[in-house]
């Protein structure tokens, strides 16, 4: 199920889940910025995608310093156990996208894909 969630409603404690595309795009204010940082502190996941660039990844991470200042992102390493919790990945695979420009598979960049976390850490 596939729910639009408002980060200044409550609502965003109900869902553990949270995903956002185009993430390097994220704009977050101080307020919503703690909502954020509330929501992973009750065990809140987030996960991000659809970069294109260092750009739009250090405008991600921009936000990712307001939200957790203190945190780390580190790439994850083939063997993290992420990657085996439910179903076992053992490759990585980039998603194609339709570059209607060039007709190319890779939309402005992003041929190797990265996998990254917050380093585990106490809130």
């Amino acid at each position: 199920m596939e729910e639009i969630i408002d980060i200044d409603s409550d609502e965003i404690y109900n869902w553990p889940f949270l995903c956002a595309v185009a993430a390097g795009d994220m704009i977050v204010s101080e307020p919503r910025a703690a909502r954020l940082r509330q929501s992973f502190s009750r065990g809140g996941f987030l996960m991000v995608g659809d970069f294109h660039w260092e750009p739009e990844w250090a405008g991600f991470m921009a936000v990712s310093r307001r939200v957790l200042p203190n945190h780390q992102v580190i790439d994850l390493e083939d063997d993290a156990s992420i990657f085996r919790a439910i179903y076992d990945l053992a490759t990585r695979v980039r998603v194609t996208a339709a570059d209607v420009v060039y007709g190319r598979q890779i939309d402005r960049a992003g041929v190797a894909p990265h996998c990254r976390a917050r380093r585990p850490t106490a809130f």
